[in-house]
């Protein structure tokens, strides 16, 4: 199933929440808390089917920071950027979705997201996108 335009939280396998912590700073995961740094607006750039997507953190009211990977290798931090990259969200079944670019996905390693191969077995890049709002 694929994600409508709307604001979600975004919960990790682990039953934590990915959150922005600084304007620059790395998509990591803790337990929730309500706070915006930890709410997302995703946008659908293409068809709701296929995307890709926008991923914007709502923490910061003077602008949306988006989520960003400069090199998108192996590795990388999902870091806050004024720059979007456009990613795609993959359904790995059982409700739960990977977020992707080239054969990469968000992993979450140590409380920080970083990017890995992508691998739908990997308990550590599946997602759950709850509506808020």
């Amino acid at each position: 199933m694929s994600l409508a335009s709307h604001h979600y939280k975004i919960i990790a396998d682990s039953g934590k929440c990915l959150m922005l912590p600084s304007a620059n700073g790395i998509v990591t995961a803790k337990l929730y808390t309500g706070t915006t740094s930890e709410q997302w607006d995703i946008q659908v750039q293409g068809t709701a089917a296929t995307g890709p997507y926008t991923i914007e953190n709502l923490g910061y009211e003077d602008h949306l920071l988006a989520t960003y990977s400069g090199a998108c290798n192996e590795g990388d931090s999902v870091v806050g950027r004024q720059a979007d990259t456009e990613w795609k969200v993959v359904d790995n079944g059982s409700g739960t979705k990977s977020i992707c670019i080239l054969n990469y996905a968000w992993t979450v390693d140590a409380n920080k997201v970083i990017l890995y191969l992508h691998d739908s077995a990997d308990s550590r890049q599946r997602f759950t996108f709850e509506q808020i709002r």
